[in-house]
């Protein structure tokens, strides 16, 4: 019967994703199921750390450095960040060619309030702090994607968020002899710790880092 569940995982899975990944996880969804129709998904797009256990959740994906906790985390992928702007930001704004050159830009700031955030990047062996600023920030990338894509200034995030627009022209690579520090950002799936791991969520998880590992394409949308 464990032989025969491993063959043929089923039931729900109660999946938590960051708003961001919407597109790329929903189409990595439809991909599982085409092979394993008996797996279904309810699914919860946020940004905010999900209490798995408290609220319910079979599995979470999660983004950058991991807090301590008593979950279980197996990495399955990994992609790179970009400082980029729009080319009509930068015909008006003119392109930084140092970090420090920041401080006379507008930053578009992932936070849920006004204020600095600390962007870093390399400088040779050095790394340098910048306080980013700005007039616009966001809890979501994808609301920070689209003002940089309408001209509103420069973002600092992940390749699923920025691939396409640097592929087709909306957006253009800034600095990139400064690389940000960290210069990937790693992807994480994350789920409660149990003795023996449903074989739905297992299966999943095997998928997503087959999916997600080295030479994935972050730019295909």
């Amino acid at each position: 019967m464990a032989a025969q569940l491993e063959d043929h995982p089923s039931g729900l899975i109660r999946l938590t994703i960051p708003a961001s990944m919407e597109r790329h996880l929903t189409a990595a969804i439809s991909a599982f199921q085409a092979r394993w129709p008996g797996v279904h998904f309810a699914l919860t797009f946020t940004d905010r750390v999900v209490d798995l256990v408290g609220e319910g959740y079979d599995l979470a994906v999660r983004l950058g450095r991991l807090e301590d906790s008593t979950l279980r985390a197996r990495k399955i992928g990994e992609a790179r960040r970009y400082l980029c702007a729009s080319p009509r930001y930068l015909d008006r704004a003119g392109m930084p060619g140092r970090p420090e050159d920041l401080a006379d830009h507008s930053c578009l700031i992932f936070r849920t309030h006004p204020g600095y955030n600390v962007w870093r990047f390399k400088a040779g062996r050095r790394t340098v702090d910048v306080r980013a600023s700005g007039n616009f920030s966001a809890n979501s990338g994808n609301a920070l994607i689209n003002a940089a894509r309408d001209g509103m200034g420069l973002v600092l995030v992940p390749e699923w968020l920025a691939g396409p627009s640097l592929a087709n022209g909306e957006l253009v690579e800034v600095m990139p002899g400064h690389p940000p520090v960290p210069e990937r950002t790693p992807l994480y799936a994350v789920h409660p710790y149990q003795r023996f791991v449903p074989p739905k969520v297992k299966t999943f998880v095997e998928f997503l880092a087959d999916r997600y590992g080295k030479g994935y394409d972050w730019t295909n949308y």
